[in-house]
């Protein structure tokens, strides 16, 4: 997994931030892939979270992915299992949307996820238009470097 990956290489390089990625190890059944399709959710969606730890404050930033997909943004699109990016809330101790956040325009990707046809697509923070888009012609790689270098960049002010 691409996500892993990164998380890693970048632990082992990046002296003022610790990586750290955890895979929920869903188990998506025929069942629960049936019920995403039908409900787009499943209880314990949960994908992977990648946490993000100051090493000097040891204050951590967590960022989750998990299937789900929004009725308010998906209407009517098929049969798609988008993995919606959240964002650990301390003061709320709970995940919340990343587009819940004050500060999420500091962060690009929302979704990932395939189209019936099979292309991967990214569903992001438009900074021009300052409003969520859609992108066909990305790779699961250059989403991956856009999570990271967002968070990298624009939380930990690392670049």
């Amino acid at each position: 997994m691409e996500f892993q990956r990164a998380a890693e290489l970048l632990d082992d390089k990046l002296e003022a931030v610790g990586v750290k990625f955890y895979d929920y190890k869903t188990d998506v059944t025929f069942d629960k892939y049936q019920r995403l399709l039908s409900d787009g959710f499943i209880e314990r969606g949960n994908a992977f979270s990648i946490e993000f730890t100051h090493r000097q404050s040891g204050v951590p930033e967590r960022f989750m992915f998990r299937y789900y997909r929004n009725p308010v943004k998906f209407y009517k699109s098929g049969p798609l299992i988008p993995l919606e990016l959240n964002y650990f809330d301390r003061a709320q101790a709970r995940y919340i949307r990343l587009s819940e956040v004050s500060w999420a325009d500091r962060i690009r990707l929302r979704e990932v996820f395939f189209n019936k046809d099979g292309e991967f697509l990214m569903r992001y923070y438009n900074l021009d238009l300052r409003q969520e888009a859609e992108r066909k012609a990305g790779t699961i790689a250059e989403a991956v470097q856009w999570f990271y270098d967002d968070v990298l960049q624009n939380i930990f002010h690392l670049g």
